[in-house]
């Protein structure tokens, strides 16, 4: 298979490629929240974590203003198989934000 499409042919290129990537992001996180205020709620699992992993869903939900960081408490890396529920709240609550500030009424749910 000699086309990949877009991706670098040769070890130059691909270093060149990891220089630019490496120098975009570091200018993106040089703002305080480089997401701005958008909605952000980022689940962390409460089971098999260490420091340097809780470090980095804090960096995570720090690139919004708006971010929120919620711990799943007895959730392995697969959040949505432990605690389904909590993944269905996070996008309602992500969801219910984006159209708050888009001033768009929320339409009523069926179960109340």
């Amino acid at each position: 298979m000699d086309d990949v499409g877009l991706l670098p042919k040769g070890l130059a290129a691909a270093e060149s490629w990891r220089q630019e990537f490496t120098a975009l992001r570091r200018l993106r996180l040089e703002r305080a929240a480089p997401l701005g205020s958008l909605p952000l709620v980022v689940l962390e699992r409460g089971h098999d974590s260490n420091p340097l992993w809780h470090s980095q869903q804090v960096d995570l939900a720090g690139l919004s203003s708006a971010g929120r960081l919620v711990t799943v408490e007895g959730s392995g890396h697969m959040i949505h198989l432990y605690n389904p529920t909590v993944v269905v709240q996070a996008i309602r609550d992500v969801v219910r934000s984006v159209r708050a500030s888009h001033l768009e009424p929320e339409p009523a749910r069926a179960d109340g």
